[in-house]
């Protein structure tokens, strides 16, 4: 910043295909903190999901030290430690070292460069957490996270991506993060249109002719066309895309294409001609539980499905659900998405009042399906509030019948979910969600 001597960057996001040198790009810039930095008694911690791929980074930064031959460095690569310790005296001092990915010890850490490398494992933030709160004693701290696209959508790269996607729209405004994102264009169905041009292949490799070659990369291209199981990792590694093992059944973002045809309000839905029909699933109150409202309304053209999704979870389990599934609760409840209850099993009552508040808001609900033997005692309740209740037992046919009307509606962009990201995130809450969407 101007007129001091604190650096505008704290946190970088550097997500490059597979050998592009991001690994010994950040190692170098790492290095070079430690050099500026050693009157502060500088600190670098290497951080992956196994030793080995720490060691990467520290491998690159242990040749280029050795080469200095400086007596006042000293280096210790064995079975028990991997650091590199410079001590220069009344000019300060940097310490290095490549550590494995064991959260129990990650806690008392105290650094002002971290690099946190393979984030595409990471299914929640708690290690990013974790590496923030070790730099916080710091002013001129550097956070880099480096990684290649993965299959964890819901995981904590593919989110950080998204909030990547809001500071470079100027939905969010963070002057403090770097972002280096190299990947293939996708469509708005998130389909990349032809991979086998050079062109899409340059663009998620920006060291084509360096590191790796444009001869092997279109080599990797024509194995996925003509080798499908391949196809998923050439997306994941070559092309820096996330894939999901859902998009078997249903791909997200055509999920997403198609809900972005539609605006309509609650407000505006609950006007409309529309016969709904109720879902509920209750089978474990402990955990999530879903409700829902399906209707069909012409407009003028075409028939839309619309979905209307609310989510139930009890509280005093709703930090542990967040950190071991990386689901966002909170930020559904605070969207309004969810529904929290203050018990540990989430209460009949709850579901039952959010149907009763639904059909006061003017949804003209005809009836209510649920699987009878998963929860008579909501059965009774919605009876005595008059809703007219259906029995619909999980069986296999039925569900299918199901998926193939959404997967239909989804593809001919006839689908509406009032944009939910509760929706949206493909977790197991989701496919809860799209089996007692549809009732006979």
């Amino acid at each position: 910043y101007k007129g001091t001597n604190e650096r505008r960057f704290k946190e970088a996001l550097i997500m490059l295909a597979r050998k592009n040198g991001k690994t010994s790009f950040t190692a170098a810039i790492a290095l070079a903190y430690q050099i500026l930095d050693t009157d502060s008694g500088s600190k670098c911690y290497i951080v992956a999901n196994s030793v080995k791929q720490a060691m990467e980074a520290f491998g690159f930064l242990r040749f280029n030290v050795e080469r200095w031959n400086d007596k006042n460095i000293r280096i210790k690569d064995n079975n028990q430690e991997h650091s590199i310790t410079a001590n220069f005296g009344d000019e300060g001092s940097f310490f290095i070292q490549a550590l494995a990915n064991d959260e129990s010890r990650l806690d008392s850490l105290n650094g002002n460069v971290i690099i946190l490398d393979e984030a595409h494992t990471m299914r929640n933030s708690k290690k990013h957490g974790l590496m923030k709160k070790t730099m916080s004693a710091y002013r001129n701290s550097m956070l880099f996270v480096i990684s290649t696209a993965g299959d964890i959508p819901t995981g904590f790269l593919a989110n950080r991506l998204k909030y990547c996607q809001k500071v470079l729209k100027q939905l969010v405004t963070d002057d403090s993060f770097f972002i280096f994102i190299c990947k293939a264009n996708q469509s708005a169905d998130g389909d990349v249109v032809n991979y086998l041009d050079e062109n899409i292949l340059k663009m998620a490799n920006p060291s084509w002719g360096v590191t790796v070659s444009l001869k092997a990369l279109k080599e990797e291209a024509e194995q996925a066309m003509n080798d499908p199981q391949t196809r998923n990792e050439f997306f994941n590694k070559t092309l820096n895309i996330f894939t999901n093992s859902m998009n078997a059944y249903f791909n997200p973002d055509e999920f997403i294409a198609s809900d972005s045809c539609y605006d309509w309000s609650l407000e505006e839905l609950a006007r409309l001609p529309i016969r709904w029909y109720g879902g509920a699933d209750l089978s474990r109150l402990h955990d999530l539980t879903a409700a829902a409202l399906y209707g069909v309304y012409h407009d003028g053209e075409k028939d839309v499905d619309i979905c209307i999704t609310h989510a139930f979870f009890p509280r005093i389990n709703a930090q542990k659900k967040a950190n071991d599934d990386g689901i966002p609760l909170f930020g559904w409840q605070s969207d309004g998405w969810l529904t929290m209850s203050n018990t540990p099993t989430v209460l009949y009552d709850d579901i039952v009042k959010w149907f009763i508040k639904m059909r006061e808001k003017g949804f003209k609900i005809a009836a209510v399906g649920m699987d009878r033997k998963f929860g008579r005692e909501f059965l009774t309740k919605m009876k005595q509030a008059r809703f007219k209740m259906i029995d619909q037992p999980q069986l296999f046919y039925l569900k299918s019948e199901g998926y193939r009307r959404i997967e239909l509606k989804v593809k001919n962009k006839q689908f509406y979910y009032l944009h939910s990201d509760a929706y949206e995130y493909l977790n197991p809450f989701s496919r809860i969600l799209m089996n007692h969407l549809t009732i006979s």
